[in-house]
């Protein structure tokens, strides 16, 4: 099942700084003995297409500010590890009184005689955390073979975007990681860890990192790992992912730690005037190889005058008590609404505590779980010839409309006997864009055999875009 990476942060931010860059310069001062203007009637605040203001071209940074001369980058380190990996570090300084966000670092890899080095590979470098508060620093690593004849390395900035301290958002300050640790016993090292929200109030745009360190308690480098787009009051969540771990630094790791980051929701519009979330039910079920997992499902529906994209639900398993002993995403098929459609939603999940019931978390805001889209889904597509067999399920999706469409997705759906959607599938079709009456084929290999005699049928369906 596909994992959604929420884009929301983005997009808001997006939205602001195109607005601040199509406000015109305008000023001048008034001629001396020019008639008074008469008064004008008060007029209302200005908001973009979005509603949100428009920003007010006094607060704006100056438009020559350039984020290589506002960030300097201080203490760069490399370390060669075994095996000819090269870890490089930067400590990003902002020296102005503005925020910084998507910021770009370069390197210069040079021999021991000050010749440039070429390198054959593309260099990203990760800054964490990504956004820079005004005087405020972060870090930037990047992990990479080491050039032949390496003896310095020269980190510099090269891009950035500049904005008020305010467009960050109010910070979150009771965000948590626990629990944290890795486990290199396998055939890769991964993370173990647990969110939390201590507070009573939602946290959203979440960011999470590990910071590496040596003996000498320097930073060797830093490492994003995924973290949920938002945290309900009182939710925590357990955590895997893969890291680099002791499998890349070796010896050299000495110990490493967890960070996190998040802000407190702006205004927006309460959820329960955009979302309906009905029939929600948990059921274990026992799979072939013996594995009992925890069953979530529901519905959740539109019930705005407006599209929703990658709708995100969480769902808190609650001990007697009332504590959250776990948190689980539950996936809508598809993601995204038009007004008065409706999706099942739901997951299977097996590394439960005990618990006593399962609640489904909203924040307070629809725009934490969702953004709004311009275009509903194009929904003339068929999806027919669907086969389940050798552990892949495989069919055609047809554009029966009039128009093409694009980003087209297969949704396949496994239902109980009680009618129930116990899994399902978002499968990629060959070509994902359709003219009209085009054809493509689909085939994905997924563990659908793992629910054996559970699966009583199942329905696909599919969305896309429409062309433009």
């Amino acid at each position: 099942m596909r994992e959604w990476t929420k884009v929301l942060g983005l997009a808001a931010f997006s939205v602001l700084l195109a607005a601040f860059l199509m406000v015109g310069c305008g000023g001048g001062e008034e001629e001396e003995g020019a008639p008074e203007a008469p008064a004008a009637a008060e007029e209302a605040t200005p908001v973009t297409e979005e509603g949100t203001p428009v920003p007010d071209e006094g607060v704006m940074p100056p438009r020559d500010l350039l984020a290589r001369d506002a960030i300097q980058v201080v203490d760069v380190a490399a370390h060669v590890l075994e095996g000819d990996v090269l870890v490089v570090t930067g400590r990003l300084v902002n020296g102005t009184d503005w925020a910084w966000k998507w910021v770009e670092v370069s390197a210069h890899f040079f021999d021991s005689q000050g010749n440039v080095l070429p390198v054959t590979e593309s260099v990203y470098f990760t800054v964490v955390p990504p956004a820079l508060e005004p005087q405020g620093t972060a870090w930037a690593s990047s992990i990479l073979e080491r050039p032949e004849g390496f003896a310095r390395v020269d980190l510099s900035v090269q891009g950035g975007d500049a904005f008020p301290r305010e467009w960050l958002g109010e910070r979150h300050e009771q965000l948590s990681v626990e629990d944290v640790e890795i486990d290199c016993s396998g055939y890769a090292c991964q993370l173990g860890c647990l969110f939390r929200n201590a507070g009573d109030k939602t946290a959203t745009g979440i960011d999470a990192y590990l910071m590496y360190y040596d003996a000498q308690d320097t930073v060797l480098a830093v490492e994003e790992i995924s973290a949920p787009w938002y945290l309900t009051p009182g939710e925590s969540r357990k955590q895997t992912t893969y890291v680099y771990g002791a499998e890349v630094f070796g010896p050299a790791l000495a110990r490493y730690e967890a960070v996190i980051t998040g802000t407190l929701p702006s205004e927006g519009t309460p959820v329960e005037k955009v979302f309906k979330i009905s029939d929600v039910t948990t059921d274990e079920y026992t799979l072939e190889d013996g594995r009992t997992i925890v069953g979530v499902t529901g519905k959740i529906k539109n019930v705005s005058d407006k599209t929703w994209n990658s709708v995100e639900l969480h769902g808190l398993f609650v001990d007697a008590a009332g504590n959250v002993v776990d948190g689980v995403d539950l996936e809508p098929a598809p993601d995204i609404l038009a007004p008065g459609d409706e999706a099942p939603f739901g997951t299977g999940w097996e590394e439960t505590a005990a618990y006593d019931r399962l609640e489904v978390a909203v924040p307070e805001f629809a725009e934490v779980m969702a953004y709004e889209e311009e275009s509903p889904p194009y929904k003339d597509l068929e999806v027919t010839e669907v086969e389940m067999e050798d552990g892949a399920i495989t069919g055609v999706v047809t554009n029966s409309g009039a128009e093409a469409a694009e980003d087209v997705r297969v949704f396949v759906y496994l239902y109980d006997k009680d009618n129930r959607p116990i899994a399902w599938f978002d499968i990629s079709p060959e070509d994902s864009e359709l003219a009209p009456g085009e054809s493509s084929t689909f085939e994905e290999s997924v563990d659908w055999e793992a629910y054996g005699t559970l699966v009583a049928g199942h329905k696909a369906t599919a969305i896309g875009v429409a062309a433009e």
